[in-house]
């Protein structure tokens, strides 16, 4: 019996769940497009893109906040990388905006009516504000 119910499966697994066809790549590529059109509507960024550039900013606010900050060599580091860095860029002043308003009491309720309450939590758990 559990021959039969694992032979079962190991072929409907093996020769059933393996066949793609075009139109399921369409498919999932199109619902992949509609998730982030959804995400960029209900929290106004990428979660892929916020979350990336969280681990980017240490190193952006290193070299973007000093006086002699070049757009050009973050850029040239971005490629080293294989970065796009127009996509991090607003994410990155998001970032620097959400951090600062969290330091007062107005800021936080700048905040709250703003940024969508995820958002806002991704980014104080990628920084470790309490």
């Amino acid at each position: 019996m559990v021959k039969k119910f694992l032979l079962t499966f190991l072929f409907i697994f093996l020769f059933v769940g393996c066949i793609r066809s075009p139109a399921n790549d369409e498919y999932d590529k199109r619902y992949r497009e509609f998730i982030k059109k959804r995400e960029k509507i209900r929290y106004g960024i990428e979660l892929r893109v916020l979350r990336k550039a969280l681990e980017l900013y240490p190193q952006f606010k290193q070299e973007g906040l000093s006086e002699n900050f070049d757009l050009g060599k973050f850029r040239e580091m971005s490629r080293r990388d294989s970065l796009n860095t127009m996509e991090y860029l607003p994410a990155f002043f998001m970032i620097m905006e959400i951090e600062d308003s969290l330091k007062t009491p107005t800021g936080v309720r700048y905040l709250d009516k703003k940024y969508n309450p995820k958002v806002i939590l991704i980014v104080k758990t990628g920084l470790g504000i309490e």
